[in-house]
């Protein structure tokens, strides 16, 4: 049997249990609330603003008031269920599809022609006349006259000049009078030169005919003397050659057609010793070789 003091002290448990209940369900209900916010802040964040409803949010549930006679055994509270906010009935967005891709088909440009500008044409260059130069036109072929007219009767009367003859002083002479005629002082400067000598001595008891002749050394011949019976080698052609050769005899030669150096190489090899080659036409003149000739030769005028 319980007392009085008993009963109060037992009545105080239950009192002191059932508020730590209620502070635990109150607890829970809070923690469902807190739940549900945070699904409704979900579900209005995914959903379009246009389109979506919220649902309101629950009102908090308040507490009962706890009478201070509570039966022994405290039924749990029911919590009420929590039904998702529905999500927004937009229509789901249809992923487009993508556009087939079309592969770049290759151009082939036409190839391009650089133009080639035409040639241009140069004109040709052409002598500038001498009426330019102060000379009038009409003069200028009289002059052109006579300067071709001094240089053929220079070449025909005054050839060949070769060095310490008589037609090197003549067309030394006639050169200063053309100058002299046309008002300029001339003068003639003589100089010594070193000549080879040569010549020719001939034996013959025809009457009339000179024993020395003036002769001239052909450059290149070979320094000798040579004594023979003089024979004629016409220009030194196979066919001039004597049949019984030149053996020990002397060749007399005319000038032309043939270089002196074969002449003079024919006649040593027919046998002859020595080689006088006379002009085929008027005056002296001097003859070269290309090399050294076998036999002595000079060269003689046709008079």
């Amino acid at each position: 049997m319980l007392t009085a003091s008993n009963f109060a002290a037992v009545s105080s448990s239950k009192s002191s249990n059932t508020g730590k209940n209620l502070l635990i369900l109150a607890k829970r209900v809070a923690r469902q609330q807190l739940m549900l916010l945070a699904i409704i802040f979900v579900a209005a964040a995914c959903s379009s603003p246009a389109t979506s409803a919220a649902e309101p949010a629950a009102q908090p549930t308040t507490a009962p008031n706890i009478a201070t006679s509570v039966p022994a055994t405290v039924p749990p509270v029911p919590s009420p269920a929590i039904q998702p906010a529905p999500a927004a009935t937009s229509e789901p967005a249809t992923a487009a599809e993508p556009a087939p891709t079309q592969t770049p088909k290759a151009t082939v440009a036409p190839p391009t022609q650089t133009p080639v500008s035409p040639p241009t044409s140069v004109p040709e260059a052409t002598e500038t006349p001498l009426a330019t130069q102060g000379v009038p036109q009409s003069e200028v072929g009289v002059l052109s006259a006579k300067a071709m007219a001094f240089l053929e009767e220079f070449t025909a009367d005054f050839s060949p000049r070769q060095s310490g003859t008589d037609q090197e002083l003549a067309a030394a002479e006639f050169l200063a009078s053309q100058f002299e005629s046309l008002g300029f002082e001339t003068s003639l400067q003589p100089f010594t030169v070193e000549l080879k000598r040569s010549s020719v001595e001939l034996e013959s008891s025809d009457a009339g005919v000179p024993s020395e002749f003036r002769t001239l050394p052909i450059t290149e011949s070979i320094e000798a003397s040579a004594t023979g019976v003089l024979a004629s080698a016409g220009m030194a052609f196979a066919e001039d050659l004597p049949a019984e050769g030149l053996a020990g005899k002397v060749a007399l030669i005319e000038r032309g057609t043939i270089l002196f150096e074969e002449k003079v190489n024919r006649v040593a090899d027919a046998g002859a010793v020595a080689a006088i080659i006379f002009n085929n036409g008027a005056g002296m003149f001097r003859g070269v070789f290309e090399n050294q000739s076998r036999i002595p030769a000079v060269s003689i005028s046709r008079e």
